[in-house]
């Protein structure tokens, strides 16, 4: 980090910085799901980065975890898309995957499948083989 607190271009990871090729732009990040334990934890570190990240928005296909957990903190003033939304954003770089366990293979499998590179919690899914 530099004297002020703020975070490098040199303390990116080399592959974050390959694929953003510009250190001066923003990695555009989006998250699928908040069902999981840690979803809110993530991308409340991702917003504690503005000058690296630009939070295209969140999807969670679950009802459920809308009603419980869409209106936390971490998710204030985010939009929520479907996840086809989400995932055909122009310029998306890359993806959080943080629905429940039973789901986050699925998730994980649509984003590699469409070329972006994740961060998937752990466990990696119910099935290791899957993983």
């Amino acid at each position: 980090t530099n004297p002020e607190g703020g975070l490098e271009w040199r303390d990116v990871p080399e592959p974050v910085a390959r694929k953003c090729g510009d250190p001066m732009k923003k990695l555009k990040i989006g998250q699928i799901g908040i069902g999981h334990n840690h979803g809110a934890a993530k991308m409340e570190t991702v917003r504690k980065f503005p000058d690296v990240f630009e939070v295209i928005g969140v999807a969670e296909p679950d009802s459920l975890w809308l009603e419980k957990r869409g209106n936390l903190p971490a998710y204030q003033g985010l939009p929520f898309l479907t996840t086809e939304e989400l995932l055909s954003t122009p310029g998306l770089d890359a993806l959080l995957i943080e629905t429940d366990v039973k789901d986050l293979m699925h998730y994980a499998r649509i984003a590699v499948d469409r070329g972006f590179p994740i961060h998937m919690d752990k466990p990696g899914g119910e099935n290791y083989g899957e993983f």
